[in-house]
């Protein structure tokens, strides 16, 4: 019983969050990549933005969902990673799951 436990509990580890797509977006054409896959380095041009949704609280759709401490020193660093490379930064804090849709 306690390995089944341990199982059960390492694959809701694995996944914390269940994809989805708008049907708006299974009706566009994928994006064409300039990079060929074995690439060691992306092929980057053009307009480059970083969109980072950060999740410190949560609304009640998952009440088992604890703070997230640490999350503000996430932000940092990845904004001034990102602005360091001449990204547009575009953050969003603890949006419910319409307003990430919307955004996306």
């Amino acid at each position: 019983m306690e390995e089944k436990h341990k199982q059960g509990s390492k694959a809701r580890e694995a996944l914390d969050a269940v994809p989805f797509s708008s049907p708006s977006a299974r009706s566009r054409s994928p994006a064409i990549v300039p990079t060929s896959r074995d690439c060691k380095y992306y092929v980057i041009e053009g307009r480059k933005k970083a969109v980072i949704f950060n999740h410190y609280t949560f609304d009640n759709e998952e009440p088992c969902l604890m703070e997230r401490h640490g999350t503000q020193q996430d932000v940092e660093a990845i904004t001034t990673t990102f602005k360091s490379l001449n990204w547009e930064v575009d953050l969003h804090t603890d949006l419910p799951t319409l307003e990430i849709r919307r955004t996306i």
